[in-house]
């Protein structure tokens, strides 16, 4: 099943290096206009875009110039682009955490980890600047998700250290 949520292709190095490159450019761009529109940063600028143009197209108008809906198109590409390319570390690394956890965690599926994996992606292609390589890059945000989504998983879950214990001794035993 987790290969029906993620379609890879196989990006070559030029290929993920243009799309870095491009990512870079257009988060740049969408910085530069946060900063003269006032907003905080891009991700605050994004969810306003997206608020707006769903709601009340006019005023979507008003606020954005062409530019910039051009930029957070192009970004809207890309980030199903980068998914796709890094569809293979996406399913390794969420398949890793399923195996590790799922003796501890029987409620959760592969695909919940796919899941949160992806949507590391989608975040980490908004905060993208260059300065380190994209695969690495996409690497360390989807390993950091996962391991956040375990710790808040525990959290609402109500496993607590107690809890914990207790299944230690269990299975010791």
């Amino acid at each position: 099943m987790s290969n029906e949520m993620i379609n890879s292709i196989d990006l070559s190095v030029d290929d993920k290096k243009g799309i870095a490159s491009r990512i870079a450019a257009v988060n740049e761009l969408l910085k530069e206009k946060s900063e003269t529109n006032g907003f905080g940063n891009v991700r605050f600028m994004r969810q306003e875009y997206c608020r707006i143009s769903k709601h009340s197209r006019g005023r979507s108008m008003m606020i954005f110039d062409q530019e910039t809906k051009n930029a957070f198109s192009e970004l809207a590409d890309l980030e199903s682009l980068a998914l796709s390319g890094f569809g293979r570390m996406v399913r390794q690394l969420a398949s890793s955490f399923y195996l590790t956890y799922k003796s501890t965690r029987p409620h959760l599926d592969e695909c919940d980890y796919i899941q949160e994996a992806s949507w590391a992606i989608f975040d980490a292609v908004h905060c993208y600047d260059g300065s380190a390589q994209m695969s690495t890059y996409f690497y360390a945000s989807v390993k950091r998700r996962l391991a956040g989504f375990i710790r808040s998983e525990e959290i609402h879950s109500g496993i607590g250290r107690p809890t914990k214990v207790i299944r230690a001794k269990i299975r010791e035993i």
